[in-house]
């Protein structure tokens, strides 16, 4: 495996770790979970299913207004799914 390779595995790997983590610690917001899934999505890999979820997860139960709404949610899933 190349360097580059590996850098982008292991970049992969942390993002997965911290979104897991502060998804079970409550201190994942929508506006940093989005931002977060901005970040994971080049380099997502089949395993990265987990932590997708957990970022859509807080943006769709994050209160209604500003930048959270149903839609987006649909929107972003749409974007990993396809």
């Amino acid at each position: 495996m190349s360097r580059r390779a590996s850098a982008v595995r292991d970049r992969c790997l942390e993002l997965e770790r911290v979104i897991g983590a502060r998804y079970r610690s409550g201190s994942l917001g929508p506006d940093d979970a989005l931002k977060l899934f901005d970040q994971l999505i080049p380099c997502a890999r089949p395993a990265s299913i987990i932590a997708l979820s957990q970022l859509l997860t807080v943006v769709s139960r994050a209160p209604r207004g500003g930048s959270s709404t149903p839609e987006l949610v649909v929107s972003h899933f749409n974007f990993f799914v396809f």
